[in-house]
This record gives structure tokens, C-alpha cells and sequence, in this order.
């Protein structure tokens, strides 16, 4: 049975992705369609040879790492006709068409990742579009509890969720689980890179961009309805910070009651405001945008604290967890303050830090953390320092073609067990 009740449990069994020819199509925008553009954009050698250090070191700590291609390939070669029915819909006759038939479940896989064009009627387009975001696997799901959750994921990326959707619903790896399927709420969105468990009975939902404040609050009503031993649920209103999606880009857990946070957003809003706010003025003096335009946010966000019978604002974050028992150490993402003349240059250089993943790690045992290596010497050399004082090690490995998706190695894992 999987479970996932905290962040920085021992890691047994996970979720991947393994990135594929699809991910040529990742230029943002029109540009994806490129034929030259998109291959320069991401390289693909590099994202699968990244990637698979990863997995590598994943295997040396004894963590099970099951990937989406592989489970997908089992469950066609079980139910062909029904799981390709299921997942093209209306589009299934124009890709047999295409195929000239059921095809073997091999090509089948890669069909369904990689995409198929539409050489029949021009006017109609591609069958099936590359995922190429597919890889960032733990936004399209996630497990509370032992509750899987599939996400309501911005359109783009819905092909990906789809896949992990039939996945979970026929493969007996799956077969005792519960399963949420937030596609089924309206107007519900949430992504998991949002979401975190704490413990069996706490959860931490993060309200900006992909997951929106009545979404959040919306996801933590419905946990609280379907996951028995869940208590409560805090959601944390995220100021606007460009380059910033997630909520995994500016808080983790690496250890117990143990945190690496971004500095003054969450802890000293006020002086966030402080920092933010006479920049702020200067660009929009100086441009003559609006303050929607800035690249951050001066008023800054708020927490509420769900519960199944009421819900009230709570402290900034890092203070709510510290009085809740659920928080006792938090280190900087771009290091400590002492490390810097002043605050504003804390801010920047965390700012900065943060939007290059340091953030972005996963806990795969108490104190031992996946990260990306020399993307962020601040918070590299103020981690690694910490955990070896527990006892622990900062397991690294290079992800700066990866990094280029705006992702890390919390969001190319779906945890499926902690112990």
C-alpha cells in the first residue's frame, strides 16, 4: 500500500518520468512548434543524462523508482484496445487511421509521449501533442496520507496528468489505493508542487499562480472530507515573485521539524514590504507600469488555517508552524543574514538563488537531501554545513540543462511510500 505521511521520512518507492524526445518541444510559446528552436531550447542528451544521475543516486539510497513509461507499457500490453480508448476518446479513430491499426504496445507508449502529427487532413492538426512537460511528474499528482490525488493541472500539461491517470486506475501497483481525482471539481486547480504533508494529520497548501487562493482553500475543505486522519490544513497566500511557480521553489522540509525557507516572506512580511516596496516604486517611476506589472508583490500573504469545522488566519507561516510544534530550525535559501551587508542584498541574492531551484530539493531520509549542484553556492555551502552537523549529506548532482524547465528534484518526483 503506498503512503505518504511527511516530507523527510526514509523515501521507499517513487514516481518518475523519464524525459523523452518530447521535451525538444519545450521552447515556451509558438516557438515550440519550431522544428530547429525547440531541439536547441533543451538539450536532449543532457536532460536524460542529468536526469538519470538522479535516478542513480536515488537507487544508492535504496529508494524503489518506478517510471511512468514502464507501468504505462504494462498496462497496454494487458488492455490495449480499453486504456488507448480511454485515454484518446474522440481522438482514437483518427490514430488507428494513422497507425493503420492497433499498434504494438511499445509504440503505443511512445505515441502517446511523444505525440503523433496528422499528415490526413492538415486542417485538423497534430492527433496527439508532445507532454512535453510530462517530466515534472509531481505536479500532475501527489499522495496524502494514502490518498492518491491527481491533479487539475493548467491545460497545456493535462495529457501528462491523463497518462498518470490511467496508470493509477489499471496497473496493480495501484490496485488497493484511493484515489482523488480533482479533474472532477469545477474550477478546482491545483498543482502538487503546492502541496505538502507535514505529518499523517497536517498538510501546507501554497496559493499563487497555478494553484489560486479559492482553489487552495477549495483542495483543503476536500482533504480534510476524504483523508480520515487528516486534521488540519494550512494555506499560505505566496507573494508574486517573477520566476517563481511553486510553492516547493521557496520552502522544504529537510528534516524533521527543520526547514530551508526563502527569507522575510514568509517569516517577516513586514519587512518584506520594507525590501520590495521602494524597488518597487523606482520601476514603476521609471517605466510607468502598473503595480500588477512588477515582478513582485508588496503587500504580502497571509495564512488560514482550515479545519474541518471552521477556518480562521493564522501567524505568518514560519511562526504558525513554530507555535504549532511543527517547526523549531529554519535556514535561508541564499544563506544566512549574517552572510550579507544588509537585507535587501539577503533578499536579492535569495531571490535570485530561488528561481534557480535551491529551494527545489527532496528529502530522500532524515537529513539526506537531492539537490541540484553549484546552480546556488549561498545555499549550497549553508545546507551542506547544517546537514552534516546532523549527522546528515547534501547528495547533488547537475542539473542546469534541467534547471532550464524551471524545476528540481522535488518536482521530478511523486513520492509513493515514506516510511
Amino acid at each position: 500500500m503506498f503512503s505518504v505521511t511527511s516530507e523527510h521520512g526514509c523515501l521507499k518507492t517513487v514516481l518518475v518520468f523519464q524525459p523523452g524526445p518530447e521535451v525538444e518541444q519545450g521552447f515556451p510559446g509558438p516557438l515550440a512548434l519550431h522544428p530547429y528552436l525547440g531541439k536547441e531550447y533543451w538539450n536532449l542528451f543532457s536532460v536524460q543524462q542529468q536526469f538519470n544521475r538522479m535516478v542513480e543516486l536515488l537507487h544508492r539510497k535504496d529508494v524503489e523508482v518506478l517510471e511512468v513509461r514502464q507501468l504505462l507499457g504494462e498496462i497496454l500490453e494487458v488492455d490495449l484496445r480499453g486504456v488507448l480508448q480511454e485515454i484518446l476518446a474522440t481522438q482514437c479513430d483518427n490514430y488507428l487511421q494513422y497507425r493503420g491499426g492497433w499498434p504494438k504496445p511499445e509504440e503505443a507508449v511512445e505515441d502517446l509521449i511523444v505525440g503523433v502529427p496528422q499528415p490526413i487532413d492538415p486542417v485538423q492538426g497534430v492527433i496527439i501533442l508532445p507532454l512535453k512537460y510530462a517530466h515534472w511528474v509531481r505536479d500532475q499528482a501527489f499522495i496524502v496520507g494514502k490518498v492518491v490525488c491527481l491533479s487539475s493541472v493548467i491545460e497545456r500539461r493535462r495529457g501528462g496528468t491523463q497518462l498518470i491517470r490511467s496508470v493509477v486506475r489499471h496497473h496493480p501497483r495501484f490496485a488497493n489505493c484511493r484515489v482523488l481525482d480533482f479533474e472532477t471539481y469545477q474550477g478546482v486547480k491545483v498543482e502538487g508542487g503546492d502541496v505538502m504533508v507535514f505529518s499523517p494529520e497536517v498538510v501546507l497548501i501554497g496559493a499563487m499562480s497555478r494553484t489560486d487562493f479559492e482553489s487552495a482553500r477549495q483542495v483543503a475543505s476536500i482533504l480534510l472530507q476524504e483523508v480520515p486522519q487528516l486534521r488540519v490544513v494550512y494555506v499560505v497566500e505566496i507573494s508574486k515573485l517573477q520566476g517563481v511557480i511553486h510553492l516547493d521553489q521557496v520552502f522544504a522540509m529537510v528534516g524533521d521539524r527543520a526547514a530551508l525557507a526563502i527569507p522575510y516572506v514568509f517569516d517577516e512580511p513586514l519587512a518584506y514590504v520594507q525590501l520590495a516596496k521602494p524597488l518597487g516604486d523606482r520601476i514603476q517611476a521609471d517605466t510607468g507600469c502598473s503595480e500588477s506589472d512588477l515582478p513582485f508583490q508588496t503587500i504580502p500573504g497571509r495564512l488560514w488555517v482550515v479545519e474541518r469545522d471552521r477556518v480562521k488566519e493564522g501567524k505568518p507561516l514560519l511562526q504558525q508552524l513554530r507555535t504549532d510544534g511543527l517547526l523549531d530550525e529554519t535556514l535561508w535559501i541564499g544563506g544566512g543574514r549574517s552572510d550579507y551587508q544588509n537585507e535587501f542584498e539577503h533578499f536579492r541574492v535569495a531571490w535570485r538563488e530561488a528561481t534557480r531551484q535551491a529551494g527545489n530539493v527532496l528529502c530522500v531520509a532524515p537529513w539526506q537531501i537531492l539537490a541540484y549542484g553549484g546552480r546556488n553556492p549561498n545555499t549550497e555551502s549553508s545546507l551542506g554545513q547544517f546537514l552534516q552537523r546532523q549527522g546528515g549529506e547534501l547528495l547533488t548532482f547537475d542539473g542546469s540543462e534541467l534547471d532550464r524547465g524551471q524545476g528540481g528534484p522535488h518536482c521530478l518526483t511523486m513520492p509513493l511510500r515514506r516510511s
